[in-house]
């Protein structure tokens, strides 16, 4: 089974304010307030979390990207240093809403 990644960013990058507050972001839609979670938190209470819903290593096999029209300045960036290259392959962008970029990369297993 893939395990997909779906995370939304500002245009520049972030994915929360630099306190974490995430109300920028726009409301999940009733078909999807089932389906979608949305974790907040520091890394390291995720990462413990995950862990005891049997997740113990975090592999992504494809990961997707929504870009909300909002500069934010500063804040939280989709990701910190992490201290190795994964290259990825862009497998369809299309814009929702007429305002809304989503794109969606899988994992590059041949670098």
């Amino acid at each position: 089974m893939a395990n997909i990644v779906y995370i939304a960013t500002s245009i520049d990058g972030f994915i929360a304010r630099k306190d974490g507050n995430i109300d920028w972001l726009m409301e999940v839609p009733e078909a999807f307030r089932e389906k979608a979670e949305i974790v907040t938190g520091n890394l390291e209470t995720i990462g413990d979390s995950l862990k005891l819903k049997g997740f113990n290593n975090l592999y992504i096999d494809e990961l997707v990207i929504t870009r909300i029209p909002v500069i934010l300045g500063s804040g939280i960036p989709l990701f910190a240093e992490m201290g190795m290259e994964i290259k990825l392959d862009l497998v369809n962008t299309e814009i929702l809403n007429k305002d809304l970029v989503k794109s969606t990369y899988i994992r590059n297993v041949t670098h």
